[in-house]
């Protein structure tokens, strides 16, 4: 899916999806690509990686900077730690089941 929205979603010198204007398309992917951020981290695996999706990374480096969008982000630290947790109990249970 990433490739897709790499190759098709994100075209020409634009800003953001839809010209250089923040969109619905800029937010919905952003929250996701946010998300996917963190499980990155929790999981120790790298999906978005600048030399496969330059585009799309460049992309959301700029989203996340815009300042309505870095003082709504939810504190990331707090969300690693969170599902650091939640994975160590889920796979506790896992185990003892």
């Amino acid at each position: 899916m990433l490739e897709i929205v790499e190759e098709h979603g994100l075209l020409g010198d634009n800003k953001y999806f839809n010209g250089e204007k923040i969109g619905m398309v800029d937010i919905a992917l952003g929250s996701i690509v946010y998300w996917l951020g963190v499980n990155e981290e929790v999981l120790g695996v790298k999906w978005l990686q600048p030399h496969k999706f330059p585009r799309l990374h460049k992309w959301f480096q700029i989203f996340q900077e815009e300042p309505v969008i870095k003082q709504n982000l939810p504190d990331r630290d707090k969300m690693i730690i969170f599902f650091k947790l939640r994975r160590e109990t889920l796979e506790a249970s896992a185990a003892g089941a």
